[in-house]
């Protein structure tokens, strides 16, 4: 068995997987789960754990798919939430999805300003703390977001998890996801800004290339105006940005990068009204 391996075209080539990826995750191309399950206990393979027995065909595919879609920030193997796995695609939106969402309300607003119009506003940007990709909080004048890696494979995974999501599934997270960093990540600027945060991590090397994906991502996404997992984030975001002092900070920090001569006059406005205060 073991000199037949070694011949083998598909099993001695170490990077083959990497040519089946793409029809693996092909939304009509998927299995039932079941009969993978079935397979894998007919071959009698094996494969111990760190705990006492061997490995289950459940933890086998998250060992799998952690390695080849870690960019989609899959969380620890908890089993009691795979036990109704549909295939592949599926398995990978539970690794992916909490399993229990909020039920967001209409927005009154359904856009945001960007990365780099936020930040001339005054929001700061911070590195989640949390693998999930969901899991964006605003508060404080910080926006948290997870760390998200950009890389080649990425546009066609997402692109059949959210056929699949669109089809199959209750909710548009993931849809509601791609349109929410497709208004923050507008421009090559703005990417550039999350990487020096280190929330977007880029392996495609162009800047420019990561907007395109995000654009690409939108055209496959379908928008509910009446749900939308991100509105009390973007309403958030939005009456940040029209509260009057946010907006002169704003203005004023503009000002002082545009002349020395601003910064200069603030300085000595702020040391006339602080001696007038004595």
């Amino acid at each position: 068995m073991e000199e037949v391996l070694i011949s083998d075209q598909v099993f001695s080539n170490p990077y083959k997987i990497h040519d089946i990826n793409d029809d693996m995750y092909l939304v009509e191309n998927q299995l039932p789960f079941f009969s993978l399950e079935d397979l894998f206990t007919l071959a009698n393979i094996n494969i111990s754990s760190n705990r006492d027995g061997k490995l289950s065909m459940l933890e086998i595919t998250h060992e799998f798919t952690r390695f080849h879609c870690g960019f989609l920030g899959i969380e620890n193997f908890e089993e009691r939430n795979y036990l109704r796995v549909k295939h592949l695609v599926h398995f990978l939106r539970i690794c992916m999805v909490p399993s229990k969402l909020p039920k967001e309300v209409r927005p009154k607003i359904l856009t945001t300003p960007n990365v780099s119009k936020l930040h001339k506003i005054g929001v700061k940007f911070k590195l989640g703390s949390t693998a999930n990709l969901f899991d964006i909080k605003f508060r404080d004048e910080i926006l948290e977001i997870p760390r998200l890696s950009i890389c080649s494979p990425m546009e066609y995974v997402v692109k059949n998890l959210l056929a699949f999501e669109q089809s199959q599934c209750d909710d548009n997270l993931l849809c509601d996801y791609v349109i929410f960093m497709n208004y923050l990540v507008h421009t090559p600027k703005d990417v550039e800004l999350f990487v020096r945060q280190e929330i977007i991590e880029n392996l495609l090397g162009d800047s420019e290339k990561v907007p395109t994906l995000f654009h690409k991502l939108v055209e496959q996404a379908t928008f509910d105006s009446y749900y939308f997992q991100f509105s009390s984030l973007v309403e958030d975001l939005n009456a940040y940005c029209r509260r009057p002092w946010n907006k002169w900070k704003a203005n004023l920090k503009q000002e002082i990068l545009r002349t020395p001569w601003t910064a200069i006059s603030v300085i000595f406005i702020v040391i006339l009204l602080y001696l007038y205060s004595l």
